[in-house]
């Protein structure tokens, strides 16, 4: 489509390094501010929280754009630096970063699956579980490349909706293919097509008109009109029909001829319709018709609901709640504000990282998560407080106890092993048939604290010789200079107030490496390393 080349045109454009941009905040950073603070002259009892200081901001973004903490030799060095603009060169840094592709890769891969990591697919015939995860692997790591050039969403939108063939050459049809979940696969796209890219949930428009909603029974109908035509043929080994239960490969085709959905009540045929209007003709191809659909910027709700889903991911709650529901009872908390955002996303080419750089350096991402006064959350009158996610948990723990400056590597040995085990808690952390990916919230339920406090794992990774306790029982100095080395390296920032003193006495007490064994394992399982604030 000459719509994708000219995307792709704008995505290498936009995907620049840090030292291609100039050092001051996009001009929606302080727009955001704006509309913000004149909310909380309006409506906000007292003062909005000061700005965070360099430590809370550097774990805060570090989390938020990377997925883990910062390192010890980082924050020495980012708490060091005098200069004004390091806090936004350091949101380019992480930006421009792997690690930052990764993590984006696996955000999207979120919205667009239930459960990205095991996708139920039942296409008729048992599917094999090893080309599923050679699928899962292949489609994250195309994904990753999109982020990686920072490619359009709605370029994005048009390579998952148009993908065909088999599953040994095109990884992407994994999307299409998820939708055969042993429903009807039509039902199955209407209603994860309207959740993923517009935000919108029509599924309960399935069986009767949506009861606070505008959206009918045959509004569902008609978006899965778009799907009828697609089918899958099961193969084997050698590319052939599979004969038997089983198929080693899947196939995605159009068949022009199949018959369209039926009224459920009047029993006449219902043609495809989109949600906010448009039809295709007999002829045409549905899918690109649907794209442009879906993209229209008249609407603009899939800018919206990308919009939306950003600030959730760095603001730790979206202006609409939940994220998916956009309805005409449940209206942004700020309308304004989404408005501008999104209007700002479209014009930026729909640039994830563009919006994702405006959001971070603006004043109200950076605000303390302390304040005087508690106020609402929806005001984000300060950061908010939220749980970590699977992976974030790991990867702090994994920062906080390692040793040394080099990022951990879950491909790696021993980290590879230690994930393997963390992994296989998540089962008994979230209960049975509980679906959950490395960027689902964890819970934070007994068995979280359980798993962290006695799992015999996270003591071998605080007991790790050449860790986190092991250095600071070589660090010289006094018991408070080793209380500083912990604290830097697991919170990411120096103990406050008595902190100091408390623990040094407490060293003082109980020679060698076991008292700051101890540190580091109560470090680990306070408030302040458990959330993200």
């Amino acid at each position: 489509m000459k719509t994708v080349g000219v995307f792709l045109a704008l995505a290498v454009a936009l995907g620049m390094a840090p030292q291609d941009r100039n050092l001051k905040p996009p001009d929606l950073s302080p727009a955001i501010d704006r509309i913000l603070e004149a909310r909380w002259k309006k409506d906000v009892k007292g003062d909005p929280a000061p700005l965070a200081d360099d430590a809370e901001f550097l774990r805060r973004v570090s989390l938020d754009l990377r997925g883990r903490p910062a390192g010890l030799a980082e924050v020495k060095a980012f708490l060091a630096d005098p200069a004004e603009s390091k806090r936004l060169a350091k949101i380019d840094e992480y930006l421009a970063s792997a690690e930052c592709n990764r993590l984006m890769a696996r955000r999207l891969a979120s919205v667009l699956f239930n459960d990205y990591d095991r996708p139920y697919i039942q296409p008729g015939k048992n599917f094999s579980y090893q080309t599923v995860q050679r699928l899962v692997k292949d489609f994250l790591a195309i994904l990753e490349e999109r982020v990686a050039k920072d490619v359009p969403i709605p370029m994005l939108l048009d390579e998952l909706l148009e993908a065909k063939g088999r599953t040994d050459k095109n990884p992407l049809v994994l999307y299409k293919l998820s939708m055969w979940t042993g429903d009807l696969p039509a039902f199955e796209f209407s209603d994860r097509v309207s959740k993923s890219w517009l935000g919108i949930r029509v599924s309960c428009a399935r069986c009767h008109d949506h009861p606070f909603d505008r959206w009918t029974q045959e509004d569902f109908y008609g978006l899965s009109g778009f799907f009828t035509r697609h089918k899958v043929k099961c193969l084997d080994k050698g590319g052939g029909m599979a004969m038997g239960t089983d198929c080693e490969e899947v196939e995605i085709e159009e068949d022009p001829k199949a018959p369209e959905l039926t009224n459920p009540d009047s029993g006449g045929l219902l043609k495809p319709t989109f949600l906010l209007g448009g039809s295709p003709g007999s002829k045409e191809d549905r899918m690109p018709f649907l794209a442009n659909l879906i993209r229209n910027p008249g609407h603009n709700q899939l800018a919206r609901n990308f919009t939306n889903r950003m600030w959730d991911w760095l603001m730790g709650r979206g202006l609409v709640m939940p994220v998916d529901d956009f309805n005409q009872k449940n209206k942004a908390s700020i309308h304004e504000l989404l408005e501008k955002i999104t209007g700002d996303f479209s014009k930026n080419k729909y640039s994830l990282k563009h919006i994702a750089r405006a959001i971070c350096a603006s004043k109200a991402y950076q605000r303390a998560s302390a304040r005087g006064e508690p106020g609402d959350v929806k005001d984000y009158a300060r950061a908010t407080l939220k749980g970590l996610t699977v992976g974030q948990l790991f990867m702090s723990i994994a920062v906080a106890t390692r040793g040394g400056d080099t990022a951990p590597d879950r491909a790696q040995a021993p980290f590879n092993g230690w994930w393997g085990w963390y992994a296989g808690q998540m089962g008994l952390v979230f209960g049975p048939s509980v679906g959950w990916t490395e960027v689902t919230l964890l819970p934070g339920n007994a068995r979280q604290m359980l798993m962290i406090r006695n799992g015999e794992i996270i003591q071998q990774m605080i007991r790790n010789p050449g860790g986190t306790a092991s250095l600071a029982a070589k660090v010289d100095g006094s018991p408070a200079d080793k209380v500083e080395f912990v604290f830097l390296s697991v919170y990411g920032g120096k103990p406050q107030g008595q902190e100091t003193a408390r623990w040094a006495s407490w060293l003082e007490s109980k020679k060698g490496e076991a008292g700051l064994t101890d540190l580091v394992w109560t470090l680990i399982n306070s408030t302040e390393f458990l959330t993200r604030h």
